[in-house]
């Protein structure tokens, strides 16, 4: 992503170049677009890669819950709950930065599409409002601040044989 970002700040550069005529040989339609495209595939990498990090952190914390789920009452020393707490902070903590990336770059997305010209205003709406909700999926798992400690406060043994 970051390799198309540069692509993106030379063509950019080189439409201003273009523009305040320090260079004559090239077009600036076809440098402005050139640049655009560069942008706009730097930010469908961006959320792909965003994505591809919410969906290992999800995985991460299923893990954890998992592990915790499965750990006796006498393994439950301090430590590993101290442990346990400071990875699920951290999950969270990386599950919501990648939700925020993707919003961002969506919206990022829509000013490189109606740069090129492919995208009417309506549908630049449209297009952030579906991102937004198929984001929002993540959102109550991602933004979640109570310990999950809570989670497991109301199972117990008896419980758990039903």
């Amino acid at each position: 992503a970051r390799l198309f970002f540069a692509f993106y700040w030379l063509f950019d550069n080189l439409a201003v170049l273009i523009k305040v005529k320090f260079l004559t040989r090239f077009d600036l339609k076809q440098m402005a677009r050139r640049a655009s495209k560069c942008w706009l595939t730097g930010i469908w990498l961006s959320i792909l890669v965003a994505l591809i990090n919410l969906y290992k952190a999800s995985n991460r914390q299923s893990q954890l819950l998992l592990s915790k789920a499965n750990q006796s009452k006498v393994d439950g020393a301090k430590e590993s709950i101290e442990l346990f707490e400071s990875e699920m902070k951290a999950v969270r903590a990386s599950k919501k930065t990648e939700v925020l990336n993707v919003i961002k770059n969506l919206g990022d997305a829509i000013t490189g599409l109606s740069r090129l010209g492919t995208l009417s205003a309506s549908s630049a709406l449209s297009f952030l409002m579906v991102g937004l909700v198929l984001v929002a999926s993540h959102l109550p798992q991602s933004l979640a601040t109570r310990p999950t400690s809570d989670l497991f406060k109301g199972l117990s043994s008896t419980n758990m044989n039903h």
